[in-house]
This record gives C-alpha cells, sequence and structure tokens, in this order.
C-alpha cells in the first residue's frame, strides 16, 4: 500500500526535512516546474536546464537536507526555494563566465580506476584489519577529503551518494529527477576530475 503524505505544506517539507526520501521526492516533483521556470531565464539550452534544476535538487540534499530544515514557514516554500533558485543560477552564470576561456585539462577516456580506488577507502575500516592497514585507510582519507573538496557541490553529492550511500544509478536518477544516462555521465566526469586531483597532490601513488 503506498504510504499516504501530509497534504499542507509545511508537513510536508518538515517530513522531508527529517530525511524522509518520499516526502523529499514529493517536494521535488511539486515544485519541479517553478524550477524549470526560473532555470529558463538564464538559458536557453534544454540540456544545461537539466543540470541547473539537477544541482537546485541537489543543494537541497545537501548536509542533510539542511536547506530544508531552515526554512520557517513565514513565507511560502516556494518563495524560499525560488531564492536558493534564483541565487544559484546567478552564481553558476557568473562561473560560466569566468570559466569560458580556461581550457579543460586532458582527461583519459573510461573510469578512471585510481579514483574509484580512492573511493573505497572512505569505507570505515574494520576491526579485523591491521594497525598497518587502518594507518594507510587514514592517509588515503585525507587525500581524498582534499580532493574531494576541489570538485563541485553537485560532483560531490554524486560521489557521497554512490560511494557511500550505496546508492545505484537508477536510484540516484529518481532522487535527483534526472535520466539514468545523466547520473552516469555525471559520474563519469566527477570520477574524472577527483581522478586529476589526486594525480595532482599524490603522483607518485598513481604512476
Amino acid at each position: 500500500m503506498r504510504e499516504r503524505l501530509p497534504r499542507d505544506e509545511t508537513d510536508l517539507v518538515r517530513l522531508a526535512a527529517s530525511c524522509h526520501d518520499g516526502a523529499f521526492c514529493a517536494i521535488r516533483d511539486r515544485y519541479l516546474t517553478l524550477l524549470q521556470r526560473i532555470v529558463r531565464k538564464y538559458s536557453a539550452e534544454t540540456e544545461q536546464c537539466e543540470d541547473l534544476v539537477a544541482d537546485i535538487v541537489a543543494r537541497l540534499l545537501m548536509d542533510r537536507k539542511r536547506l530544508l530544515r531552515k526554512w520557517e514557514p513565514v513565507a511560502p516554500f516556494a518563495a524560499y526555494l525560488t531564492t536558493i533558485a534564483t541565487r544559484h543560477c546567478q552564481a553558476q552564470t557568473s562561473k560560466d563566465k569566468r570559466h569560458a576561456t580556461t581550457p579543460l585539462g586532458m582527461l583519459r577516456d573510461g573510469v578512471p580506476e585510481s579514483a574509484t580506488d580512492a573511493l573505497e577507502r572512505l569505507i570505515p575500516a574494520s576491526d579485523h584489519d591491521q594497525p598497518d592497514a587502518i594507518l594507510d585507510r587514514a592517509e588515503a582519507r585525507q587525500l581524498v577529503g582534499r580532493a574531494m573538496a576541489t570538485l563541485s557541490d553537485r560532483q560531490r553529492l554524486l560521489l557521497v551518494m554512490r560511494f557511500k550511500d550505496g546508492l545505484d544509478g537508477r536510484t540516484m536518477a529518481a532522487t535527483l529527477g534526472i535520466s539514468h544516462g545523466a547520473v552516469r555521465q555525471r559520474l563519469l566526469n566527477a570520477l574524472r576530475n577527483l581522478e586529476s586531483s589526486l594525480v595532482e597532490q599524490a603522483p607518485d601513488l598513481f604512476q
């Protein structure tokens, strides 16, 4: 039997903010048209509009849905979401202008194994691990943490959802409201960027 969610906006947002996945998806679907209308003011390209909407949805998921928890129902949630979306679009537009003439680094084709191996080290150490292995894992976490800090919020979220939360591509797509193919491509791009940062920080480890 399908779970019945509250109709009241305040109750639904509060439930979503408590990390209830069904309520979050309901909030996303309810305001999807609003987000699409906002991002079209900043881009006429369909793919870029989809990226901006996915970015905004990802921001609502960040830090255990901190932005949802911060909302106070003194004004409609739509107004609060409009402010978040507009600020993000403005910031992204400004960033795109700054990087318009910046050459992209050359990246290898395919999924970078060194990046995925490094991310696996984010998994907590086992009680049965030897001291040397625990130390290696701790050092790897520090390296990966510094590399993760160089990525965008969306790319960090995708990597956390995949490697820390263990979500598959289809679940990630349903949560973010984008296609499975888009998740795969963005995850691949995030892994490539992560590997580039890892190689730059510790080239001897990734020869």
